[in-house]
């Protein structure tokens, strides 16, 4: 190389040191983004509170799982804790494939009755549909009660204080605008 090559290249990594340049040269660092949802809180202390009030229903229903599961099997879950019955569970698991296979469908059967009751509650016809698709169309179903509750709700809130019109404000409690007097 000649001299003003040289002179060139130390330069520019001289700059590129002194202006911060030299995060080029290294490894280029990625945002990690949070793999679960409660990832992106620093502490569980800042999750919504809605997941709090649901950890715990989630756990119960967890263990409730486990023992129906021990139950079937003929585990005594007397003292043990929920891993040391998991543990259980895993090693039946693998030396009964077959009762655990007739296990896994008496529960999905059990699930597949209990959601074509539910769809059957909400007018959703259930022939011909799978476990996936009735569970999808019976959610769907539920959110849409939920939405048509709360107009309502809302709605109701708004005519509550409100008078027939029959009457004089006097009689029935309420002013000439329908608020209530107190």
């Amino acid at each position: 190389m000649n001299q003003w090559t040289k002179t060139c290249v130390s330069a520019a990594a001289a700059a590129m040191l002194l202006f911060g340049g030299a995060s080029a040269f290294a490894a280029p660092e990625t945002a990690k983004e949070p793999q679960t949802k409660t990832e992106r809180f620093e502490s569980y202390s800042e999750a919504p509170e809605q997941w709090k009030a649901m950890k715990g229903d989630h756990h119960r229903h967890g263990e409730k799982r486990l023992k129906e599961a021990a139950e079937y099997f003929g585990i005594k879950t007397e003292g043990m804790t929920t891993e040391q019955l998991r543990e259980e569970l895993r090693k039946v698991r693998q030396e009964q494939p077959e009762k655990w296979a007739k296990f896994k469908a008496e529960h999905k059967a059990k699930r597949m009755a209990m959601l074509q009751e539910e769809a059957k509650r909400l007018g959703i016809a259930t022939e011909g549909k799978d476990l996936r698709q009735l569970h999808k169309e019976v959610r769907e179903a539920r959110r849409a009660e939920c939405e048509k509750a709360k107009k309502l709700g809302k709605d109701a809130g708004k005519d509550a204080g409100k008078d027939s019109g029959k009457g004089s404000g006097k009689d029935s409690g309420t002013n000439a605008t329908g608020r209530t007097q107190a």
